[in-house]
This record gives C-alpha cells, sequence and structure tokens, in this order.
C-alpha cells in the first residue's frame, strides 16, 4: 500500500468546512461587532483547516507547505497592488 493510498478522501462538505466556517465567522465579525479586522476567524479557520487535515491523515508538514506555497503565490499580487495604489493615491489627492 502506498503512502497515498493509506489518506481518506474528503467529501465536498469536509473540503469546504474550514472555508464556510472562515466566512461565516467574518461574517459575525462584520456584522455583530461591527469591527473588520480579519485576524481571529482566519486563525480560527487555519486551526480548523488543520484539524481536518489531522482527521483525513495529512501530515502538518505538508500542509505547512501548502500553506507556504498559496501565499507565495498570492504575494506578489499583493505587493503589486500595494505599490500602485499609493502614487494614485498621491494623484488623486492633487487633482
Amino acid at each position: 500500500m502506498t503512502h497515498l493510498a493509506s489518506k481518506k478522501e474528503p467529501s465536498f462538505i469536509i473540503a469546504t468546512l474550514p472555508i464556510a466556517i472562515t466566512l461565516l465567522l467574518m461574517c459575525c465579525q462584520i456584522l455583530y461587532f461591527g469591527d473588520f479586522t480579519p485576524h481571529i476567524p482566519l486563525i480560527i479557520g487555519i486551526i480548523v483547516t488543520g484539524m481536518t487535515g489531522k482527521y483525513l491523515g495529512i501530515s502538518w508538514l505538508r500542509l505547512e507547505s501548502a500553506i507556504v506555497k498559496v501565499v507565495k503565490a498570492g504575494l506578489p499580487s499583493i505587493y503589486k497592488m500595494a505599490t500602485q495604489l499609493k502614487p494614485a493615491s498621491w494623484l488623486s489627492i492633487n487633482y
């Protein structure tokens, strides 16, 4: 038996559970508390993702490397957006 064959395949509900919980917590924080600081809902979402991965038999090292891969893919766009929006805001103030 190979290493991949011993892992469980997640159902659609299990696979979308961390995303749904994170979105639900963010909505509650915005609508109920009137505050948009997404740190706590994101941390809880990462914990739920880790628990889901553990349930499915995925090691923390593999889960962590996947998270880092996604963050590395998204950082250039965030950097470009931040560096291009700042000069644009300077220009809009002067006119």
